[in-house]
């Protein structure tokens, strides 16, 4: 049991207020890099030798919906365009012959 005047509430105190200290600056420069259209391979490849497993798979799964994301939203346009350009297509599918001109 610890002992009244124990330093370890106070240190373990610090320890936590330093964690999210750390948590709350990770987050801000993973906002910076995206605000900036930074490559995260190239982040990724400069701060391996500073992270840890945990940094690493947080890293990566962020990374991965991301490029999800970015995929849904292409395959949604490349599907509004196929449906524009079908809609703009005749109804039969095959092109209107031309008129013979009097």
């Amino acid at each position: 049991m610890s002992q009244p005047n124990s330093p370890v509430p106070s240190v373990v105190a610090e320890a936590e207020a330093l964690i999210q200290k750390i948590q709350q600056d990770f987050d801000a420069a993973a906002e910076f890099y995206r605000s900036n259209d930074i490559d995260p391979a190239k982040v990724q490849g400069a701060c391996e030798p500073f992270m840890g497993e945990r940094e690493r798979q947080e890293l990566r799964q962020i990374i991965e919906s991301d490029q999800a994301e970015i995929q849904r939203e292409v395959d949604e346009s490349a599907a509004r365009l196929r449906f524009s350009a079908a809609s703009k297509a005749a109804p039969g599918g095959a092109p209107k012959r031309p008129r013979n001109m009097i």
